[in-house]
């Protein structure tokens, strides 16, 4: 039963594959919005992450409150490996970025290598940003959500 749950969780996430560059299909959703749903996640859980698996396709609209820099990326690849993406198939992913709310609470982004130049060359610090991205997991210390960018505008 375990398998065929596997094998289930894995098809679902493969064929959401073809969606990730269809941008038209993320879901325009508030950060603040996201905190309050991450608060519900393994509420019990203190220590690792709770992996979303397909992982939503989100489109948020918030301010840039720290340009990319490169950062371990170990985590999401490995989420990404998790829910059937092979490395071989992935972007170059080694950066880091945040964003903020109007409340002031900032959230970390991984980002794609192709995307994090342009970010830096276009924006400037508090800026509202257009980003297209994959909810990846909550982190269970302290239930904050954790994405990867992977396109840009509205």
């Amino acid at each position: 039963m375990k398998a065929l749950l596997i094998f289930v969780a894995l098809t679902i996430s493969l064929t959401s594959q073809a969606e990730d560059f269809n941008y038209s299909s993320y879901k325009n959703t508030p950060l603040a919005e996201i905190l309050e749903e991450s608060k519900l996640y393994d509420p019990e859980k203190k220590e690792g992450q709770s992996i979303l698996m397909p992982s939503p396709k989100i489109h948020l609209f918030e301010m840039l409150s720290m340009f990319p820099k490169k950062c371990d990326t170990f985590l999401p690849i490995f989420v990404l490996n998790t829910i059937g993406i092979p490395t071989g198939s992935l972007p170059p992913i080694n950066y880091c970025m945040s964003i903020k709310t109007e409340d002031n609470v900032y959230v970390n982004l991984y980002i794609q290598d192709s995307i994090a130049g342009f970010v830096a060359e276009e924006y400037k610090l508090g800026d509202k940003i257009h980003l297209n991205v994959m909810w990846l997991f909550v982190n269970s210390s302290d239930k904050k959500p954790y994405f990867l960018v992977n396109g840009l505008g509205e």
